[in-house]
Parts: C-alpha cells; structure tokens; sequence
C-alpha cells in the first residue's frame, strides 16, 4: 500500500514538471518570435500613454484675395469663389481656404503691411507679383440705348454721345455705356418700370479678364492644394456656373446660358475675339 501511494505521488510531481516544461517552452516560444512587441511592452508605459493627446492632423490655410475694380463684382464673385473653395476644401481633412475680398486701393494696403495671399484673383492689367496666372472669367461693355429716342442708330455715334448710366435710366439721354453687371441692374429696373426700354450692343474690344494665379513666395506645403484649387475653378463644372452673375466663362465648353439678346451677343462676340484653347 505504501508503495502504491509513493508511485501516486511521483506521478503527480512528474504531471506538474511536464506542466512547467510546456509553458516554458511556449513563453520561449513567444519571445522568440515577438521580439519587438516584447520590448515594446517592456518599455512602454500604458498609464502614461492614455493621458497623452491624440496627435491633430496639420492644419493648412490657403489664403485668396479677390480683387475687383467694379465693387459689385467685389461682393458676388468672391462669395463664388468661397463657394467653390468649399466644395473643393471637401476632399481634404485640415485644409482651409479663406476668402477675402478687397479693392485694388484696399489691397495696396494689405501688401504695404506686409500681408500676403496665396492665391490672388485680379483684373487683367493688374501687376501683382504672381508665379503664374490665368483668366478665369471676363466681363465686357455694352452700349445701352433706347431705340425710340436714338435720332442715330449708327453704333459709334451712340457711343461717342453717351451719356452717364443714371442720366439714361432716367429718361434724359438716349443711350450709355456700362458693362454686363451694369446693364442687368438697368434691366431689372427696366421690369419695374423705373428705366426706359433699351436695347443693347457689345462693343468691339472691350472684353475684360479676371485672373487667377499662385502669388510668389507661398509656403510649398501650400502649393499642391493651391494649384488644385485654381484647377478647379477652371474645370467645366465651376465654369458652367459662372454665368449666373452675368458674367463670361473662360473655358469655352463650359455651359453658358443667357435670357438677353445683349447677353447673347456679347458671349458670342468673347468667343469670336478669344483664340482657341491650345491642344
């Protein structure tokens, strides 16, 4: 009996030692095969790492000027450009684009003060110190007249007598001269009966560029967004919206739609002065 008891207890001291064997063998085993994941653990401190911050992702802000000798143009063309800023902006997390909107006068200012755009948006003739630049949209004058009051239909002498635009809204001259933006605000006060009738013809060679271009000295980091951003505004689907404020796309696929004869005629007359895109 007590022999049969002695063997028991071998046999129970032999059970545990294999035990110990196996997972000495399985611990060498991890090591062995996770040497990294075994230091890390060995020297990182978990109870430190979760009061640390998530690392942000880096914020970029590209600034635009827009700048505009016609105040209107100041207003509604820079809300089209933050339009499409944000529309572009949502491709990217952190990048920002902030639009701001100043005349040239205004913008000498900024300059003289030593602020600086990333990307800028000027009238053609305009010398701004950009890297490269080109025209987005353009405008054009039109020679407003009255045809019943006109003793003189031909189109020079109706623009060598033109008269200021509020003399001719008020019924005191028969014809002026004003650019697109002008020649709706003379066509909604038209509808109201606050402004004679009148037709209107383009006049030959005054078409006006805006431009838009990358400003010299951006940071680099800022470069790739700026230069995809002025892609943008020159691919067909920005274009085709453009004309909504009366004003010409520079990408002449672009889908350009006019209720006016005068809008008509002065988009056409753009493309007939404009050469083809190069290919």
């Amino acid at each position: 009996m007590k022999k049969t008891g002695m063997n028991k207890t071998n046999i129970s001291l032999l059970r545990k030692r294999i035990l110990c064997l196996i997972l000495l063998i399985s611990a060498g085993f991890f090591v062995y095969i996770s040497p990294k994941l075994f230091k890390d653990g060995l020297s990182s401190d978990q109870y430190r790492e979760w009061f640390l911050p998530e690392k942000e992702p880096e914020t970029v802000i590209v600034e635009i000027w827009h700048i505009a000798g016609f105040k209107p143009y100041t207003g509604s063309l820079s809300r089209w450009l933050e339009n499409k800023a944000a529309d572009f902006a949502n491709g990217y997390v952190g990048v920002y684009f902030n639009v701001k909107a100043y005349s040239p006068m205004e913008a000498e200012e900024q300059l003289m003060r030593g602020s600086r755009p990333d990307i800028i948006s000027f009238p053609d003739g305009a010398i701004y110190n950009v890297s490269y630049a080109r025209p987005y949209c353009s405008t054009g004058d039109l020679v407003v007249y009255d045809p019943s009051a006109a003793i003189v239909k031909d189109l020079d002498e109706l623009i060598q007598n033109a008269a200021p635009v509020e003399q001719f809204k008020k019924g005191k001259a028969s014809s002026c001269i004003c650019d697109i933006r002008g020649a709706g605000d003379l066509y909604r006060a038209e509808l109201i009966g606050k402004c004679p009738y009148f037709e209107a013809e383009p006049i030959e060679g005054s078409l006006k560029k805006q431009l838009i271009g990358v400003y010299n000295g951006i940071d680099q980091n800022k470069i790739p967004y700026a230069e995809s951003y002025i892609e943008y505004v020159l691919s067909v689907k920005s274009q085709s919206t453009i004309c909504m404020l009366g004003l010409i796309p520079a990408e002449r696929s672009a889908k350009a739609e006019y209720e006016q004869d005068w809008l008509k005629k002065l988009y056409e007359s753009s493309l007939a002065a404009s050469s083809p895109p190069p290919y």
